[in-house]
This record gives C-alpha cells, sequence and structure tokens, in this order.
C-alpha cells in the first residue's frame, strides 16, 4: 500500500522496505462436534447460512466456491483451477450429484 502511495506521491517513503514476508505454513485444522453443531445452529439464522453450510460439507474457500463455474465441472467432478486456489494447485472436489 505504501508502495502505492509513493507512486502517487503521497507519501516519500516507504516505513515496510525491509520487512520481511512471512511464509504461512499449510495446516489441518479440525472442528469438535460441538463446534460443529455450534456453527450448524447459527448458520440456520444466517443470511448466508446455506453457502457456509456447503462449503463446510464440501471442505472448500469461500473464494473457491464463489468462484465456480459450469466449465469447471467435467463427468460430475468440481476441477478447481490453480488460479482459483490458495496454494496454486488444482485439485478435484467429489464427485457431484446431478
Amino acid at each position: 500500500m505504501f508502495n502505492i502511495g509513493i507512486d502517487r506521491d503521497l507519501v516519500v517513503n516507504n516505513p515496510c522496505f525491509r520487512i520481511m514476508k512471512f511464509e504461512e505454513k499449510s495446516r489441518d485444522n479440525v472442528l469438535k462436534p460441538n463446534e460443529l453443531r455450534a456453527l450448524w445452529q447459527q448458520w440456520e439464522q444466517a443470511r448466508m447460512g446455506k453457502l457456509f453450510k456447503i462449503e463446510l460439507l464440501i471442505a472448500q474457500r469461500d473464494q473457491e466456491v464463489r468462484r465456480i463455474r459450469w466449465c469447471d465441472i467435467r463427468d460430475g467432478v468440481w476441477i478447481i483451477p490453480a488460479r482459483d486456489t490458495k496454494n496454486k494447485k488444482s485439485h478435484l472436489v467429489g464427485r457431484l450429484r446431478k
């Protein structure tokens, strides 16, 4: 953001210039049954509750689900292209029923 400010003559320098990028590591998160029940109940009342439930059931990130296109589904299998995933690797999401 500061670099954009420099380009637009809004700031003189970038105070974050030499800060190294934090390397994020993959991890597995597992919700306990009582946590899942609590989420499910809260989503019953939420405006976006159905979308959240779908994301939980298919274990996909929000942005991946929102980018789904019909051309990404082949023979009932959702193939998420690398450009749409956080780790930039394509992957398959189970068999979807018609």
